[in-house]
């Protein structure tokens, strides 16, 4: 053997000239590859033939590092090297260990190197498999038929199994295996590789539940405790793999070079794959990685799997070293996933912080808004001392106490229980009135400028100075609400605290908060009944509409100008935030962001809800303003949105029907809308309709187009598309197999 590499040596430099004779007599790497070119194939095989035992030992070591390490590392740095596109080779950044110099065939040094790649091999399979069944991704984690097996070759549990290993393989050969570097298209090459790779492991399981089916009485024996059955079914285990290796082996090579080479292997790729892949499985099986049916290692005792199920039997039995790995890699991946996902966010809350104290978050459409002029609201009447709301508060304030006094005293000093109602019912018209002048105080009127409308100092006067007017001011965006149903309302607080006298009356007497829904229609003008009426879903429609098979995409009425599809209620103290950022965000998003919740029926939970709610029902929509904090100086406001968000929806769920869940929705148009591109989400505002200008303004003001504002008042009833009644049985089951054009016929709510 050293007489022939002497001879390549002599035969290969003797062709140079003489000045690369010296320079390759100092490069020891090159001058290796040249006489590797030099040696003919039977020359390399005595080479191969000649390794010692110690050589040999190192060969399949270096193999099995490789591949069971380096090579699915190479392929996770291509796979980012791909994504990003950057230049940066982060394949190249990781490499420890170089790949094996391919041995020729069938020499000691081939056999040594085949021992550790097919042992190597393992871990990517065997990381593809703990990934999937941490991730829930796998269908035997995601099903209980593993649990109901019976044992038998062809039943769904083993079928599951089946499709496992095809999905594994998959995700294995196509993320874990190296490209070579010279495909033209990494996608398409990485695709047969992973169809390569889901045809050896399908083969590979089927091939091993067939072998652990034919051998059942030989495994019975191997059931139950000891170091001597557990070595026993560690061989037999490892047997079975190996074995299912001789087709996993056949079905990699013809499938290898079908799909790069249109045609079928030779024998000596066969049996290289299959040599390689018997160790594959050899060590995937003794793991168990290759699935099986526990009910094969124990005919003694079926019972126990059928009454306890499979959980018991993992529970009790002694995990392998392989399972234990897997398991320390599945809680790492879980572990770092959950890492990187606080990171992520936590990051984002930091950059959106940076921004929010530099005043650097929306800087385009900022600089459009400077440079657009803004349309001012004026007062709606020149301001006197006769029409200052400020004066008139000072006046109403005193009154609107003396009055809940009085009708209190008249409550408790007559026994009939008829004429204390109706002193009850006096005193509910007098706070809904006092609102409704509160509201006239704070918006102004056709007569008299409003407080929202001038500073402190233009409203202050001789006998109200500024910074009494600030406090009104502050008093009136105050909540109606308090904490709990017997806690007095901030907004009820700051009046007496104004008001600066002592007084016995009752302050559950003086809260307008049962009476701001009315006051606001008094105020702006607008029926609840009347609207509720005329935009009232069906019957059948609202039964369809909360059933829980309902499509998402389902509409109960057709798509009109005047009308919505979806609907979603809040309140105007949200427009500015939503203005700003041209997107109704869910209520996480908003914390993330800065930006303080006051709205919603989540704002003062500590939850961080990931979803916007919309709902098809009108009604619901406008009820559904009521949940956020009560406030007198708020009017509701609903978003009539485009039934296109239907694909990015999904159902509430069975606590909260017919409402659907979406990530968020864009507010107005922007360049993809223009394009033709992409529908828009806000289609509609339903306003007050002596707030519609108000709100149109803002639009204007934030460069919003394309959303109709739209006064109570003026909304068209939707033309609603013939459903079905439910059909239900004598028992009040709804029949589901059945429809009927019956749109009047009674049904039980059951």
């Amino acid at each position: 053997m050293t007489e022939s590499l002497a001879a390549g040596d002599q035969n290969f430099e003797s062709s140079m000239p003489v000045d690369k004779q010296a320079a390759l007599k100092d490069n020891v790497w090159l001058k290796h590859a040249m006489t590797e070119v030099n040696l003919t194939r039977a020359q390399k095989f005595d080479r191969d033939n000649s390794a010692s035992a110690s050589d040999l030992l190192l060969e399949a070591g270096h193999s099995l590092v490789y591949q069971g390490g380096q090579a699915w590392v190479t392929s996770l740095g291509q796979l980012v090297d791909d994504a990003t596109g950057s230049g940066t080779k982060y394949a190249d950044m990781v490499s420890i260990v170089q790949r094996p110099q391919e041995a020729e065939y069938q020499s000691s040094r081939w056999y040594a190197q085949q021992v550790g790649a097919g042992i190597g091999f393992a871990a990517p399979f065997a990381l593809a498999h703990g990934a999937l069944k941490t991730s829930g991704l796998s269908l035997a984690a995601r099903t209980e038929q593993t649990i109901a097996s019976t044992g038998r070759l062809f039943s769904s549990a083993n079928g599951i199994r089946l499709a496992d290993g095809a999905i594994t393989g998959f995700v294995a050969d196509f993320a874990l295996r190296p490209l070579d570097g010279h495909e033209e298209n990494h996608l398409i090459a990485r695709t047969k590789n992973g169809i390569t790779g889901a045809a050896v492991m399908s083969t590979m399981t089927a091939g091993s539940l067939g072998l652990r089916t034919a051998s059942r009485s030989f495994a019975a024996a191997l059931a139950g405790e000891g170091v001597t059955k557990q070595t026993g079914r560690m061989i037999y285990d490892g047997s079975i793999g190996a074995l299912s290796g001789i087709p996993g082996g056949a079905a990699s090579a013809h499938t290898h070079s079908l799909l790069n080479e249109g045609r079928l292997a030779s024998g000596e790729e066969v049996s290289q794959s299959i040599y390689a892949t018997a160790w594959t499985g050899g060590v995937l099986s003794a793991g168990h990685v290759i699935g099986r049916d526990p009910k094969v290692l124990t005919p003694a005792a079926p019972k126990e799997f059928e009454l306890r199920g499979l959980n018991k039997y993992r529970f009790n039995k002694r995990e392998t070293v392989l399972e234990k790995t897997l398991g320390a890699i599945g809680d790492a991946h879980a572990n770092t996933k959950y890492a990187v996902r606080d990171g992520v966010e936590s990051a984002r809350g930091t950059a959106y912080s940076f921004l929010n104290k530099y005043d650097l978050r929306h800087p385009v459409q900022r600089a459009r808004e400077f440079l657009r002029t803004p349309e001012v609201e004026q007062p709606r009447a020149p301001l006197t001392k006769e029409n200052n709301p400020v004066e008139a508060f000072e006046r109403e304030l005193p009154r609107y106490i003396k009055d809940i006094e009085a009708k209190e005293l008249e409550m408790e000093s007559t026994k009939d229980r008829g004429e204390s109602y109706e002193r009850f019912k006096e005193m509910r018209d007098i706070r809904t009135n006092f609102a409704a002048r509160m509201l006239d105080m704070w918006n102004g009127t056709e007569t008299s400028p409003g407080i929202r409308q001038l500073t402190d100092a233009q409203l202050a006067t001789t006998d109200v100075p500024a910074q009494r007017v600030a406090e009104i001011r502050a008093a009136f965006t105050k909540p109606a609400r308090g904490e709990s149903y017997s806690s007095t309302s901030p907004l009820t607080e700051a009046l007496l605290k104004l008001y600066g006298k002592e007084t016995d009356v009752d302050y559950q007497h003086l809260d307008v908060l049962g009476e701001i829904e009315y006051a606001k229609q008094k105020h702006y003008g607008f029926s609840v009944d009347e609207m509720v009426k005329r935009m009232q879903m069906p019957r059948n429609h609202s039964i369809k509409d909360h059933e829980g098979d309902t499509p998402v995409d389902w509409m109960p009425n057709k798509r009109t100008a005047d009308n919505a599809d979806f609907y979603h209620g809040t309140v105007s103290g949200s427009l500015s935030s939503i203005m700003v950022e041209r997107t109704l965000l869910p209520p996480g998003e908003l914390r993330l962001r800065g930006i303080k919740q006051t709205t919603g029926e989540s704002a003062n939970e500590n939850l961080h809800r990931k979803n916007v709610s919309i709902t098809r029902d009108f009604n619901e929509a406008y009820a559904y303003h009521r949940h956020s904090p009560a406030s007198l100086t708020d009017f509701p406001v609903i978003y009539g949105i485009s039934r296109d968000v239907a694909p990015r929806s999904r159902l509430a769920g069975m606590l909260e029907r017919g409402e659907l869940l979406v990530p968020k929705l864009g507010l107005g148009e922007n360049t993809a809308v223009k394009l033709g591109l992409k529908t828009q989400d806000i289609t509609h505002m339903f306003v007050p309709d002596t707030e519609a200008p108000t709100v149109q303004r803002m639009l204007r003001n934030h460069g919003i187009g394309g959303v109709d504002v739209v006064g109570f008042g003026n909304m068209k009833k939707p033309e609603w598309i013939p459903e079905a009644a439910p059909v239900y049985d004598e028992h009040g089951f709804r029949v589901i197999d059945q429809t009927a054009d019956n749109l009047g016929q009674p049904a039980h709510a059951f």
